[in-house]
């Protein structure tokens, strides 16, 4: 039954006319072409777009890039500028020395120059303070009083009981001792002693002695030696 079927449907497609089926195969080919070609424009379509669009923000970002380089490069010849005018000698106004490799050279020459002069300035400056302050102490030891201001008051009739009173600068922490050392030696009986400070800033310092002496006298007095 197969056999019969097949052998029929051969019969027939023998019997269609070759045109016919030539004709066919041409629509059909022509259909598959013409949508293949319509995708492929579409596809070369959408793939243009978006290079356009790619190749657009991709210019758009290196217009941004070279922008900010110039903004820095101008801000580094504004900072080089400013470099320049601390520099001295500016009276050229040439533009090989306001360029930056000029700037440069100057600024390595000129630091070092610069160094030197506030060394030597320093070492000025502090020899001028230490000849200030050695004019002061000279000054003050020619108003600082340097001679004993001594006064002796006798007590009596008989002349051998004196108060006396010593003011003078202390320049050694044993001199009242001293002192009272030196008048038991020349005969003196020290019958009462106190000392007081007139001036702190000064060291100046007043020795009180109630003396009962042998001998009597303002120059055995003013003669002392402590």
């Amino acid at each position: 039954m197969n056999l019969i079927l097949e052998s029929s449907l051969l019969d027939d497609l023998f019997h269609i006319p070759a045109e016919t089926i030539v004709e066919e195969f041409r629509e059909k080919d022509d259909t598959f072409r013409a949508q293949s070609e319509s995708k492929g424009k579409e596809v070369v379509i959408v793939l243009h777009d978006e290079d356009v669009h790619g190749s657009s923000s991709g210019a758009a970002k290196k217009q941004e890039r070279n922008a900010n380089e110039r903004l820095r490069r101008m801000r580094l010849h504004a900072s080089y500028l400013t470099l320049g005018t601390l520099l001295p000698d500016q009276s050229s106004s040439s533009k090989k020395k306001w360029c930056a490799p000029s700037i440069m050279d100057r600024v390595v020459t000129y630091i070092p120059k610069l160094l030197n002069e506030v060394e030597e300035l320093t070492i000025r400056k502090k020899k001028l303070a230490e000849d200030i302050e050695s004019e002061k102490s000279q000054r003050l030891e020619r108003q600082d009083p340097q001679t004993r201001a001594i006064s002796v008051l006798e007590l009596g009739e008989s002349g051998d009981e004196v108060v006396v009173q010593i003011s003078m600068k202390k320049e050694k922490e044993d001199e009242f001792s001293n002192l009272l050392n030196v008048m038991e030696m020349q005969g003196s009986s020290i019958l009462s002693a106190s000392t007081s400070l007139v001036c702190r800033d000064q060291r100046v310092v007043c020795y009180n002695l109630h003396v009962k002496v042998l001998v009597c006298s303002y120059i055995y007095f003013s003669s002392l030696s402590f």
